[in-house]
């Protein structure tokens, strides 16, 4: 199975359930590319992308489906924050 993965769930998720996936279907090998561009998956091959947007797919054959939740915080120093709140400094909808 080709498996595209962005960095920060690898980190956050897959370590964990990987090897456990693993030792229950020992007849799957996973080939894991880790990135965070954009991946064609008919193109490139891939057969599965996990990744954490919220968007819907546009003009695609592809499928996708939410398979977990989770919740962005944000941690910085006691001098960024003095220079007032963030959201009045930063573009926050630029964000992916």
């Amino acid at each position: 199975m080709r498996l595209t993965c962005a960095t920060g769930i690898v980190r956050m998720a897959l370590d964990a359930l990987l090897p456990s996936f693993l030792a229950q279907h020992p007849n799957i090998d996973i080939d894991l590319l880790t990135s965070n561009r954009y991946v064609d998956l008919v193109e490139e091959g891939y057969d599965i992308a996990l990744r954490s947007h919220t968007e819907p797919l546009q003009s695609s054959p592809l499928i996708a489906r939410p398979v977990a939740q989770t919740r962005v915080v944000l941690v910085a120093s006691l001098t960024f924050f003095a220079h007032g709140p963030p959201a009045e400094r930063m573009n926050w909808t630029a964000w992916p």
